[in-house]
């Protein structure tokens, strides 16, 4: 008789020590804080750059949408979905 998947999950977790898991958590935890302030630190270059070309680039409050008649239809709530609407 095959085991329930919590104990088989729970089962993989034996003899893992809690420092080996925190160890992992922050060393991912860094990983992750550097990315982002290497993809922040882009997003300010990017942004400097539009600056400085803003003939080119049109920065401001977005105005009120435009009245468009448009109607969007989730048709895949069933299991397989179903195509109600092509194109």
């Amino acid at each position: 008789m095959e085991a329930p998947l919590d104990e088989t999950l729970i089962s993989g977790v034996y003899g893992v020590s809690p420092e080996i898991v925190d160890k992992a958590l922050d060393k991912a935890v860094w990983k992750l804080s550097r990315e982002i302030e290497k993809l922040k630190n882009t997003l300010v270059e990017i942004r400097k750059t539009m600056e400085s070309r803003r003939e080119l680039f049109e920065f401001g409050v977005a105005g009120p949408p435009r009245e468009l008649c448009y109607v969007a239809v989730d048709s895949s709530f069933t299991a397989p979905a179903i195509e109600l609407v092509g194109g």
